[in-house]
């Protein structure tokens, strides 16, 4: 409920040099409604890592409709081109790997953040399964009207 009471005690509590990762998920349904209350955009992480002398924000996609956003708030200073080093660890490693260029959408399933993509078996069977759920909302609906 606090977030950036947490984010102000995290950055108390990590020794110097302490690293803080925090990622969220923008390109998601609402779930646990009517539960579900935050979706950080980059500009909300900034000011969530204001406590952090060091801090980058980087997100996924184009700047007004990302997919996830990841921050790093680093307790202290860090040496000249650090940034550009994490930044290209994250595109190349968290980015690419998970959310590559041919990911069609990301579901939830059983709670777990899934890539779907044509390419792969797995995305084949997501992509069915998702089908078959907006199958199951349009017809659920459907009887509701009736």
């Amino acid at each position: 409920q606090y977030p950036f009471k947490a984010m102000s005690e995290v950055a108390r509590v990590l020794r110097p040099g302490g690293v803080c990762v925090i990622t969220s998920v923008m390109l998601c349904p609402i779930h646990a409604y009517p539960s579900d209350y935050w979706r950080f955009t980059p500009e909300g992480f900034r000011v969530l890592l204001e406590p952090f002398a060091t801090r980058w924000v980087f997100a996924d996609r184009p700047k007004l409709f990302p997919r996830s956003v990841y921050g790093i708030g680093i307790k202290g200073e860090v040496e000249a081109g650090m940034e550009e080093r994490v930044a290209a660890a994250v595109r190349e490693r968290v980015i690419q790997r998970y959310f590559g260029a041919e990911a069609l959408s990301v579901i939830t399933v059983d709670g777990h953040l899934v890539t779907l993509t044509r390419e792969k078996v797995r995305g084949k069977v997501l992509f069915m399964l998702r089908g078959l759920e907006l199958a199951r909302q349009r017809v659920r609906r459907w009887i509701k009207r009736q």
